[in-house]
């Protein structure tokens, strides 16, 4: 018997002439299950034909031949082993890009939990100030001194209940895939209450919502949803100052849910479309309007984590079209 037989890694087993086994190495008595004392000198039984695929009580093995005047070598290659390990190697793969995900996603989390903990301090700020003044003068302040003092301790306020909605929804926030807040519902249903609850806040303003697809058991997480029409019509609404429409349209398909969120407002100039989603950064056109520039950078962050994208059209003075596109979650 030759000794780089007995000393391969690989299952090994020598048969001789007579068909029976002359020698065998270790792991080849761990895969048939039996020691070389009892198999030596014993009859191979099962087939000598070279990448043949036998059954060795329930596992695959694949015999790969070599023959000689002498004998023959039969090495054996447990598949069951193999496809064990190229599943392993998936699994593994796997849990490294949702580990790299997850890594990237708390990144963000990170980062905008820490700038939204900041901007809590410009309300809270506005509140004090307001407060001290109503507190030492009250009684040498007019009446409509005092309303509009309240009015901005109420925008703070308001700032505020933003600031905690964008904290919340962050918090909540997995990726693409579903959960609670993605069973499903009847989508136009939905975002028409999240419409009308906008609408109470502009009077004599008008927001038009149209359907196309199956709009019954949608799936996509409700409070994304309610997270872009807040605040991609709020700003239709609040960059219209002029009046004008805002048109809504929802079309549904297989793959994906998309939402047209249009204006006829003051546009955004052409040449700076690709930075309004840049932290921090707000169009030249707009410093009549309160806001930190921080709304469409944290949009999309959210939307990206949820798989989808959101883009813009804009004319300058003729108005401007986003368009979400959201995965439909799998139920």
């Amino acid at each position: 018997m030759p000794a780089v037989i007995l000393s391969e890694y690989v299952p090994s087993v020598v048969i001789d002439p007579y068909g029976e086994i002359y020698d065998m190495n270790a792991e080849a008595e761990k895969l048939l299950g039996d020691s070389r004392v009892n198999l030596v000198n014993k009859p191979w039984d099962r087939p000598l034909q070279d990448g043949a695929v036998i059954d060795m009580d329930g596992r695959s093995v694949q015999l790969s031949i070599m023959k000689t005047t002498l004998a023959s070598y039969v090495m054996l290659k447990d598949l069951s082993v193999c496809q064990q390990a190229a599943t392993q190697a998936v699994e593994i793969d796997r849990l490294q890009g949702d580990l790299k995900k997850s890594q990237e996603l708390l990144a963000v989390k990170e980062k905008f939990t820490a700038l939204i903990a900041h901007d809590f301090g410009t309300p809270i700020t506005g509140i004090r100030l307001q407060n001290d003044i109503l507190k030492n003068h009250l009684g040498s302040l007019s009446q409509e001194s005092i309303t509009q003092r309240l009015e901005q301790m109420n925008v703070h306020l308001n700032h505020m209940v933003d600031l905690l909605d964008d904290l919340l929804l962050l918090s909540q926030i997995h990726g693409p895939q579903g959960g609670e807040s993605s069973a499903p519902f009847h989508l136009e249903v939905f975002c028409r209450k999240i419409i009308d609850q906008i609408k109470r806040g502009w009077k004599g303003r008008e927001v038009i919502l149209t359907c196309t697809g199956e709009m019954d058991n949608v799936q996509v997480d409700r409070r994304l949803v309610r997270y872009i029409l807040s605040n991609l019509v709020g700003n239709a609404l609040k960059y219209s100052p002029e009046g004008g429409d805002v048109q809504v349209n929802l079309d549904v398909t297989e793959q994906a849910i998309n939402f047209f969120v249009s204006d006829e407002g003051i546009g955004i100039p052409a040449d700076e479309l690709d930075k309004i989603f840049t932290q921090f950064y707000r169009a030249s056109n707009v410093n009549e309007f309160s806001g930190l520039g921080l709304g469409l950078t944290m949009m999309r962050t959210c939307i990206e984590m949820c798989g989808g994208t959101i883009k813009v059209e804009s004319k300058l003075d003729e108005g401007t079209t986003f368009v979400v596109t959201l995965p439909r979650c799998n139920g």
